[in-house]
């Protein structure tokens, strides 16, 4: 239903491309979808179609994870003239990748062996969390997390305000 809608927008405004944030109001989770229309020649003529929605989407919010979409998005929202095709290929990747993983786990033993000394050199810091039984691994895992979801949530509003495809913003 929504892509329809897309489609129709695209048509009257007689545009190709848009980009998209599909979302429901009970849900904090969204789609970031890039929509095009793909145009192909067959014997009947010229047949229009909607690119698929899953492979040009992203899901994002605070209960996803958003290291891919924010890595691929980072690098394009400061060049000046970014295509449609740099678009298209920024949505076409596999969701999870290694070098996210590796990075993580970098940041997370560092964080967490930060957090570890900090608990031994400050009293109150250890009572605090030796009372609240809060354990260094996880509250690293939960500032590595917040981070990511408010870096992803900036590049994604920075990259839809500059693009605006459909003009209507």
């Amino acid at each position: 239903m929504q892509r329809n809608l897309i489609a129709k927008l695209l048509k009257t405004n007689s545009k190709d491309n848009a980009l998209v944030a599909f979302y429901e109001q009970d849900n904090p989770d969204w789609r970031f979808s890039f929509v095009n229309r793909q145009y192909e020649l067959t014997e009947k003529g010229i047949s229009e179609k909607l690119s698929p929605a899953k492979r040009y989407s992203f899901l994002v919010g605070p209960n996803e994870p958003n290291h891919t979409c924010h890595q691929q998005f980072v690098s394009r929202i400061i060049q000046e003239n970014i295509t449609v095709e740099e678009i298209k290929e920024a949505f076409n990747i596999e969701n999870v990748t290694k070098e996210f993983f590796k990075e993580y786990r970098q940041l997370f033993i560092k964080l967490d062996k930060s957090l570890k000394n900090l608990v031994k050199k400050d009293e109150i810091i250890a009572k605090e969390f030796e009372e609240k039984n809060i354990q260094t691994e996880d509250f690293a895992k939960k500032i590595l997390v917040k981070k990511v979801k408010v870096c992803l949530l900036y590049v994604i509003l920075s990259f839809i305000l500059k693009m605006d495809f459909v003009g209507l913003m």
